[in-house]
């Protein structure tokens, strides 16, 4: 188990190496809440809630899960509590990454509702409508979507399901991933065309 000072030591040291990146980012820079940051805080029990385009600085040392080091040096990207990762390349938050499962395992195996799950029953509500969409016809129950909100973030999401076996009932799971830039989505292949899409052919669903 993770110690209270080790925490409070990632937060000192994510806030040390970040300050002069974050100087340098612009202040007139927009700010959105993450997506689904408000039903996190409500599992903390806080109101503290993140945005795109805040300085990665201020992230609390107690929702700090991990810190990857490269080189011996902080990476650009933080693991967060309930399974958020946060990317900032320049001190600024760009593009955060959430996966949730309908079931999670113990060491047991038992199948175990995962709670984070209920956040897919928002997906319209929250990230917006489905805008542009492509599946893998070799991989059942896989498929990529887009959805654009009102406020222009972009979230990318990725089905994909896991079918049952060994009394384990069919696991699905979803990995959404969120920008204001569609460059820093630029890692999904599928990123630009689907983006296309939403944006130029009105909501036209593609099909894989």
């Amino acid at each position: 188990m993770t110690s209270q000072p080790d925490i409070a030591s990632r937060g000192l040291v994510l806030a040390a190496a970040l300050t002069l990146s974050a100087m340098a980012a612009s202040a007139a820079e927009r700010t959105v809440a993450i997506p689904f940051e408000a039903d996190r805080a409500q599992l903390r029990g806080d109101r503290l809630m993140l945005k795109l385009n805040d300085d990665a600085a201020a992230i609390p040392a107690t929702r700090i899960r991990g810190l990857p080091v490269v080189n011996g040096r902080i990476g650009d990207r933080a693991d967060l509590d309930n399974g958020l990762q946060v990317y900032f390349p320049d001190g600024r938050i760009v593009r955060a990454e959430m996966r949730v499962q309908k079931f999670r395992t113990d060491d047991s195996a038992a199948a175990l509702p995962d709670p984070a799950y209920r956040v897919v029953a928002e997906f319209d509500k929250v990230l917006g409508p489905v805008c542009a969409r492509t599946s893998n016809a070799s991989v059942a129950g896989h498929s990529i979507e887009m959805r654009i909100t009102a406020q222009k973030v972009i979230s990318i999401v990725e089905r994909a399901s896991t079918p049952p076996g060994n009394a384990m009932p069919e696991n699905v799971s979803y990995r959404v991933i969120s920008a204001l830039d569609v460059a820093f989505l630029a890692e999904q292949g599928q990123a630009y065309e689907l983006y296309d899409t939403c944006t130029h052919k009105h909501g036209k669903v593609v099909k894989g």
